[in-house]
C-alpha cells in the first residue's frame, strides 16, 4: 500500500514536471514564431527598401548620363582650340564653337554637311611655302588612313576661312577605332598659330633691326674728319638711317630727335623722319634754341630727367605721341619724339620698352660719334704738339751748340784777362798809384763776376743740350766703376768753392772722416751733375744765412743721397710736377744767388738717375724746407767690401 502510494506520487511529480516542460516549450515556440514573424517582416521591409533604392538608382543613372553629356558638351565647346569629329568617310560628325569661329561657318551654314573634297576646295589648304597642299596630304585623309599626328609634327598649314581671312594652323589628331580595331572615324585638334607666327616674325624683324643699330654702334661711320654735327653731315645721314630703323621697330608715323645743349640747355632739333618738308621746317623753327624748361611742362621735364617716357594723349594734343628721354648717365642729352597719329589711344608696355631701347641705342651711337670726333681732334692736336715739340727740341739743340762756341771764347778771354790783371797787381803794385791799384782790383772783381755769369750761362746751355739729347734718346753715359762717397765729397767741395759765403754741412759722416767704400757702376760726372744741381737749387731757394745739409744713407744693396734746405717748402700738389720739363713752381722766389733758370735741372736729374736704375724724390712741408734725394743701387754689397778689406 505504501509502495503504491509512493509510485503514484512519483508519477504525479513526473506528470507535473512534464506539464512544466510542455509549458516552457510552448513559450519557446511562441517566442520563435514571433521572431520568425519579425524577421519575415524585416525581410519584406528590406526588399521594399531595395526596390525603392533600385528605382532611385535607375533615376540617378539617367540623370548622371544627362549631366555627363551636358558636361561633355560644355567642355567640348569651351576648349579654346578647334575640335572636329569625323565619320568613316570624312564627314563632319561634330565640331565645337572654336572650330566654327575659326573657319567662319556663319558665312556658309551648310559647310559642315559638305564632303571632304568640297570642304578642301573651299578653304584652299596650302603648305608653309604657300603652295597648294596635295589631297593625299590633307590632315583628315591622313587620320582616316590610320596616321596619328601630334602637335608640331606637321608643318603649319595655311587656309582661307569662309569669311575671307588667311590663317595658319597647327593640326594634330588620330583615328577612332571600334572594339575590333577597325577605323570608324577620326578626331582632329586645330590650333590657330597666326598670331604666334606674326609675333615671331615681328620679334625677328625687331631683333634684326636692333642688330643693325648695334652694328653701327660697334663700327661707327668709318670716317671722322673735322666735320661738325650739322644737318648735312655724314653723322646726320647715319642718324636718319637709324631713325628709319627706329620707326619700323616702334611702328610710329613720325620720329624726331632733339638734342639738349649741355651748357645752355637750349634745344637743337637735328633730325626727323616721316614728316613732310614744310612740317619739318615748322617743327625745327618751333624748337630751335628754345630753353628746355620753357618748352616742356615741369612735370614732363621731371619725368624725362628721371628716365621715364612721357605719354601725350590724343585728347591733349592733335595726335598721340611719346616723348622718350635720351639719357647719358644721369644727364638728359636729348628727347626722341614718336608720333602715332590721332587714332592711337593706348600705348602698351611693349611699345614703351621698344621706344626706350631705340632711344638708348641712338644715344649710345651719338655719344660714340662725339667721342670719336673728340679723339680725332685730340689726336690731331697731339700730332701738332709732337711736331711743335720736335721742332722746339731741334731748335734747342742747334741754339745750344751755337751758344756754346761764343761762351767758350768769352770764358777763355775772361780767364786770360784775369791772369793779366793779377800779374799787374803782383808785379807792378809798388810802381802803380793807389788809385790805379783800386781800379785794377775792381777790374779783377768784375772779371770774376763775369766768369760766374759765363759759368751760369754755360750751365744753362748744358741743360738745353742735355734735354734735347734726352728727347731724342741720345743722352750718353760713360759707365764705369766708381765710388759714390768720393763723388759726394767732390761735389760738396766744388759748391763750397763756388759759394764760399754759404754753409754746406755733411751730416752723419763716420768718425774716420771718410765714407766706407760705396761702389756704384755709373757715369761719375753725371751723378756729380745731379748732386751739384740739387745743391745749387738748395742754395738758391734758401736764405743766405741758412745752411744746406747733405747726408748719405746706405744698406747692403742701395745708397740714398739727401740734400736738405731751410727754404719756404713746397705745396703737396706741386711735388709731382717738379720733375716736368720747363716747370717752375709758381710763388717760389729765389732767395740768394742768381735767379736765372729754365726749369730743366730737375727733369735732367730724374732722367740721369732713372738711367742708372735709381729713383728720385722730394719730401717737403710748406714753411719747413725741402729734402731732395736720389737712390742708387750699389755695385756689390758694402758689407762684402768691408769684409774683404778686413781680410786684407
Amino acid at each position: 500500500m505504501e509502495g503504491s502510494i509512493r509510485m503514484e506520487r512519483e508519477i504525479l511529480e513526473e506528470l507535473y514536471a512534464l506539464r512544466t516542460r510542455v509549458a516552457e516549450l510552448e513559450q519557446e515556440k511562441q517566442k520563435w514564431q514571433k521572431q520568425q514573424e519579425q524577421q519575415q517582416e524585416q525581410i519584406l521591409q528590406e526588399h521594399e527598401h531595395r526596390s525603392q533604392l533600385h528605382e532611385e538608382f535607375a533615376q540617378l543613372d539617367g540623370r548622371i548620363e544627362d549631366d555627363q553629356s551636358l558636361a561633355l558638351d560644355v567642355v567640348f565647346n569651351t576648349i579654346a582650340d578647334g575640335l572636329a569629329v569625323y565619320g568613316r568617310k570624312g564627314q563632319i560628325v561634330r565640331t565645337n564653337q572654336a572650330w566654327k569661329q575659326m573657319v567662319g561657318t556663319h558665312m556658309q551654314p551648310d559647310f559642315e554637311q559638305q564632303s571632304v573634297e568640297e570642304r578642301g576646295q573651299s578653304v584652299r589648304l596650302r603648305d608653309e611655302q604657300g603652295q597648294p597642299l596635295a589631297r593625299e596630304l590633307w590632315p583628315v585623309r591622313r587620320f582616316l588612313s590610320g596616321e596619328v599626328i601630334a602637335s608640331g609634327d606637321l608643318a603649319d598649314i595655311t587656309f582661307l576661312t569662309l569669311d575671307g581671312r588667311h590663317i595658319q594652323i597647327d593640326i594634330s589628331g588620330a583615328p577612332v577605332r571600334d572594339n575590333t580595331g577597325n577605323i570608324v572615324g577620326a578626331v582632329a585638334v586645330f590650333h590657330d598659330v597666326t598670331l604666334r607666327k606674326q609675333i615671331a616674325q615681328r620679334t625677328e624683324d625687331i631683333l634684326d633691326m636692333f642688330l643693325e643699330m648695334a652694328e653701327v654702334l660697334v663700327q661707327g661711320i668709318g670716317q671722322h674728319g673735322n666735320e661738325e654735327f650739322t644737318p648735312s653731315s655724314q653723322v646726320h645721314q647715319l642718324l636718319c638711317s637709324l631713325m628709319k630703323l627706329g620707326q619700323r621697330i616702334t611702328l610710329c608715323d613720325c620720329i624726331g630727335i632733339t638734342l639738349v645743349n649741355r651748357d645752355t640747355t637750349a634745344l637743337n632739333p637735328i633730325a626727323v623722319v616721316g614728316m613732310a618738308p614744310q612740317e619739318m621746317q615748322q617743327w625745327q623753327c618751333e624748337l630751335a634754341h628754345q630753353p628746355l624748361s620753357s618748352y616742356f611742362l615741369s612735370a614732363q621735364l621731371a619725368q624725362l630727367q628721371s628716365g621715364k617716357v612721357v605719354i601725350i594723349d590724343p585728347l591733349q594734343a592733335r595726335s598721340g605721341y611719346l616723348l622718350v628721354p635720351m639719357l647719358l648717365g644721369s644727364d638728359l642729352i636729348g628727347v626722341m619724339s614718336l608720333d602715332y597719329g590721332a587714332q592711337t589711344k593706348y600705348f602698351s608696355s611693349e611699345k614703351l620698352s621698344l621706344s626706350t631701347a631705340v632711344a638708348r641705342l641712338i644715344t649710345l651711337i651719338l655719344e660714340r660719334e662725339r667721342m670719336l670726333q673728340e679723339r680725332s681732334d685730340a689726336r690731331s692736336n697731339e700730332l701738332a704738339l709732337l711736331e711743335s715739340n720736335r721742332r722746339m727740341d731741334e731748335f734747342l739743340g742747334i741754339a745750344s751748340h751755337e751758344l756754346r762756341t761764343p761762351l767758350t771764347t768769352i770764358n777763355g778771354n775772361i780767364q786770360l784777362a784775369k791772369r793779366c790783371v793779377k800779374s799787374l797787381l803782383t808785379d807792378l803794385s809798388a810802381e802803380i798809384a793807389s788809385a790805379q791799384l783800386d781800379k785794377l782790383a775792381l777790374t779783377e772783381e768784375l772779371l770774376k763776376r763775369a766768369e760766374r755769369q759765363v759759368r751760369i750761362q754755360n750751365r744753362l746751355v748744358g741743360d738745353l743740350l742735355d734735354v734735347s739729347r734726352i728727347q731724342v734718346h741720345r743722352l750718353e753715359l760713360n759707365m764705369q766703376d766708381c765710388d759714390l762717397g768720393t763723388i759726394v765729397m767732390n761735389a760738396i767741395e766744388d759748391q763750397r768753392t763756388a759759394a764760399a759765403e754759404r754753409v754746406i754741412r755733411l751730416r752723419d759722416l763716420p768718425v774716420t772722416g771718410v765714407f766706407p767704400p760705396l761702389p756704384i757702376y755709373a757715369d761719375s760726372d753725371r751723378i756729380g751733375q745731379v748732386l751739384i744741381n740739387l745743391l745749387t737749387n738748395a742754395l738758391k731757394y734758401s736764405a743766405a744765412d741758412r745752411p744746406v745739409e747733405v747726408s748719405v744713407h746706405f744698406d747692403s744693396e742701395r745708397a740714398v743721397v739727401k740734400v736738405r734746405d731751410e727754404g719756404p717748402g713746397l705745396p703737396a700738389a706741386e711735388l709731382e710736377r717738379l720733375w716736368e720739363r720747363f716747370y717752375r713752381v709758381p710763388g717760389i722766389t729765389v732767395q740768394s744767388g742768381s735767379g736765372v733758370g729754365l726749369g730743366l735741372g730737375l727733369h735732367i736729374c730724374r732722367t740721369i738717375i732713372e738711367r742708372h736704375n735709381g729713383t728720385v724724390g722730394v719730401d717737403s712741408t710748406v714753411g719747413s724746407g725741402s729734402t731732395f734725394w736720389f737712390e742708387l743701387p750699389l755695385a756689390i754689397s758694402v758689407f762684402e767690401v768691408e769684409a774683404s778689406e778686413v781680410e786684407a
